[in-house]
């Protein structure tokens, strides 16, 4: 089963830009936002995902990555999950953090059967996400 976000069966760039803020296999959709320093620079400062590490670390599964796809998680994400959009879920789940150091021959996957599980984390934060984009708190240094 492919994962393919509704923007994608849009025929033109309007009606894909007003479709994206529903799909819901998005980085944006597990990330909060904060003020830093001003009112004009909001930084992403947490990943939803964090709280729940320690669940998924049980569910992920161990597979071996082709040379063909080292340097390209979109590839990858693509040929595994049906979707390049979800790149950014291989390489946290593999505790990658940024494509250049994607060439390891064993990663550890979320499997596909558990994206519903995923997805299912999205929803439940919306709000909260929504919230500290529209509205970021400020970011308040530890000293």
């Amino acid at each position: 089963m492919a994962v393919v976000n509704m923007s994608y069966n849009e025929k033109t760039i309007k009606g894909m830009f007003s479709m994206m803020s529903t799909d819901n296999y998005s980085i944006d959709s597990l990330t909060e936002y904060c003020q830093y320093k001003t009112p004009q620079f909001d930084i992403a400062y947490k990943n939803i995902l964090d709280d729940y590490r320690e669940y998924f670390n049980d569910k992920l599964i161990e597979i071996d990555v082709d040379k063909k796809f080292y340097y390209s998680p979109s590839y990858f994400a693509y040929n595994y999950y049906g979707t390049p959009d979800l790149d950014w879920a291989v390489l946290y789940f593999s505790n990658i953090t940024t494509l250049y150091h994607f060439n390891k021959p064993k990663i550890k996957i979320l499997p596909r059967e558990k994206l519903l599980e995923l997805n299912k984390i999205m929803v439940e934060n919306k709000a909260i996400i929504n919230r500290s984009y529209l509205s970021p708190t400020r970011y308040v240094e530890e000293l």
